[in-house]
């Protein structure tokens, strides 16, 4: 029996490492985002928060590889990057198309300890 978490999120455990990183999942390979108005704004709360995690940042070379990489492939990336909005927090309810189930909503936060650096792959 699959278990419910993999029935709506996908595995990381079938990807390797260097593919993991969700924002990039989000603007390069999402199969969630058949209405583009939700996308869009998940897309502005995500890149909100995305924008203080870079400023934590300093000049790691990963952080930058990651936003010239998703400049260059995603054209809504590119146009929401731009914005100047931010947000500390990261709440939301994410909506989106299930291929199986139909439409589904979920509320999400999460959590980062002060002092914690961002960390991407």
């Amino acid at each position: 029996m699959e278990s419910p978490q993999l029935l709506f999120f996908r595995d990381y455990g079938t990807s390797l490492p260097s593919e993991r990183n969700l924002v990039e999942i989000l603007f390069t390979r999402s199969t969630y985002n058949e209405d583009p108005v939700e996308f869009e704004k998940m897309a502005r709360r995500v890149l909100a928060k995305l924008r203080v995690d870079y400023s934590k940042s300093g000049d790691d070379p990963k952080f930058e590889a990651l936003i010239r990489r998703l400049d260059n492939l995603s054209p809504l990336f590119r146009r929401v990057w731009r914005t100047p909005e931010i947000n500390v927090r990261s709440y939301g309810i994410h909506r989106f198309k299930h291929p199986r189930y139909g439409a589904l909503a979920f509320e999400h936060t999460s959590y980062v300890p002060d002092d914690i650096p961002p960390c991407v792959s």
